[in-house]
């Protein structure tokens, strides 16, 4: 892809100027695809649609600002050799309902050659087909953005599915690292017992039925009794 010359152009107030030039130069004549301007507006053009109007003696090319500010020098402003006496010129207009501000000239220059054959360019569109062409543009990437907003918010509910998922099972874990925790920590007690010939009794449900578990070293005369109230009572001896 051939590299763009890039220059900058200031709106300010009925002005455009190049900063430190007296004059715009933009290339040599029947160079096209190359000369790009950038258009910096001031605070008065805030709110105006631009365009910028390249004048020279064949004629007149309007081209539509965008956005963005930058244009592509049309072909037919760079047709032919233009010197100082003789230069051509860039006026730029604003409008909008019931306003309209136009600058002063910006003159340019392009460069002469000798003559040789060359391809010629394709016709600028008018500004009706620049605008329309602008339009669909506009509405074409708004259409992109809101694709990617919606993959977006769907990658992030997805995520926040995900997210959900995680804590509850990391709480799961948790619920079960205790469980472990504290059956260890039982089983350990009655270690600690058996190991001091204490002896240990404990019950355990399984299936709906009690089991009573006696350490070997516990009393043989331990028991557990319904007191008549459904609630059992240890009883000894």
């Amino acid at each position: 892809m051939a590299l763009k010359n890039i220059q900058t152009i200031t709106l300010s107030g009925y002005k455009a100027y190049v900063e430190g030039k007296p004059y715009l130069v933009l290339g040599t004549w029947d160079s096209y695809g190359i000369e790009q301007l950038q258009i910096v507006p001031g605070p008065e053009w805030t709110g105006l649609v631009i365009k910028a109007v390249f004048v020279t003696a064949a004629g007149t090319t309007p081209v539509v600002v965008p956005d963005s500010g930058l244009i592509n020098v049309p072909p037919e402003a760079t047709a032919q050799a233009l010197g100082v006496e003789s230069p051509g010129m860039i006026v730029f207009s604003g409008v909008t309902a019931g306003v309209q501000r136009i600058t002063c000239n910006l003159l340019y220059l392009v460069s002469d050659h000798a003559p040789i054959d060359g391809t010629a360019p394709e016709p600028t569109p008018d500004e009706w087909a620049q605008f329309v062409a602008m339009v669909q543009q506009y509405a074409q990437q708004a259409g992109q953005s809101a694709t990617e907003a919606a993959g977006s918010a769907t990658a992030a509910a997805s995520s926040s599915r995900e997210a959900a998922a995680s804590a509850e099972q990391a709480a799961g874990n948790a619920t079960d690292a205790k469980k472990s925790a504290d059956s260890a920590a039982e089983s350990a007690a009655l270690a600690q017992q058996g190991a001091a010939n204490a002896g240990w009794f404990t019950v355990e449900g399984a299936d709906g039925i009690l089991y009573f578990i006696r350490s070997e070293n516990a009393p043989e005369d331990f028991a557990l009794q319904d007191n008549g109230k459904g609630v059992l009572e240890a009883v000894y001896g």
